[in-house]
């Protein structure tokens, strides 16, 4: 995978959560800071930066906060990793554009 980043020049930011930590409901400032990312993306000439947060929240994955269509189309993509303590249960969810500019939404599903 860091061969795939580097050949790509992709910029991952990742932000973990504390169990009973609360998730901002807007991205500036918080610890899911997907315009700071943007920045990442501008100050590494990146093609792409990928935002990804992992959490043990309950049923995130039913109430996600994503990056605008306006981000998403300067290539600010979003990945959510919820798992189980033990990473025995891991479940994904993805906001990123194609290679054909199409918009995919990855809602939940099942890795592990």
């Amino acid at each position: 995978m860091i061969d795939l980043l580097i050949r790509r020049r992709v910029v991952p930011a990742i932000y973990p959560s504390a169990p009973n930590t609360p998730i901002p409901k807007k991205y500036d400032g918080g610890p899911l800071d997907i315009n700071r990312a943007k920045e990442y993306k501008i100050n590494s000439s990146a093609g792409e930066v990928w935002v990804v947060h992992f959490t043990r929240e309950d049923n995130y994955l039913k109430h996600p906060l994503w990056q605008s269509n306006q981000l998403l189309s300067e290539g600010i993509y979003v990945v959510y990793v919820l798992h189980d303590y033990a990473f025995q249960s891991v479940r994904i969810g993805a906001s990123y554009m194609n290679s054909n500019s199409t918009i995919e939404l990855i809602k939940d599903e099942r890795v592990i």
